[in-house]
């Protein structure tokens, strides 16, 4: 069995006491068994363990933003050939090339 999961007293310190059941809720879910037998086995309050373990489940799944730049994106540029073919394309595409994919001459 882990020392560092058996207690003595249970911690006070609020650093302390996160460690510690983040330390117990992680050895109960590596170990298959039930919180009821894995509590029992370390002498620990069912009860406390059950909150300890909704806690930080809570914590775990909570969602988080992150703070992202946005950068403006100019829009699209759509052209309609007359052959029924959209193209798009982003601001600044070269018109010659353009012209070349289209099969347009200067005139078109």
């Amino acid at each position: 069995m882990d020392q560092d999961l058996v207690p003595a007293l249970l911690p006070v310190e609020d650093s302390e006491r996160v460690a510690f059941w983040t330390r117990h809720i992680e050895a109960w879910r590596q170990s298959g068994r039930s919180q009821a037998a894995y509590v029992e086995q370390h002498h620990l309050p069912l009860a406390r363990f059950g909150y300890w373990k909704r806690k930080l489940d809570a914590e775990r799944t909570q969602t988080r933003f992150v703070r992202v730049n946005v950068e403006p994106v100019a829009a699209l540029v759509r052209i309609h050939h007359r052959s029924g073919t959209l193209v798009e394309c982003r601001p600044g595409t070269d018109v010659r090339w353009l012209r070349d994919l289209l099969g347009m001459d200067d005139a078109s």
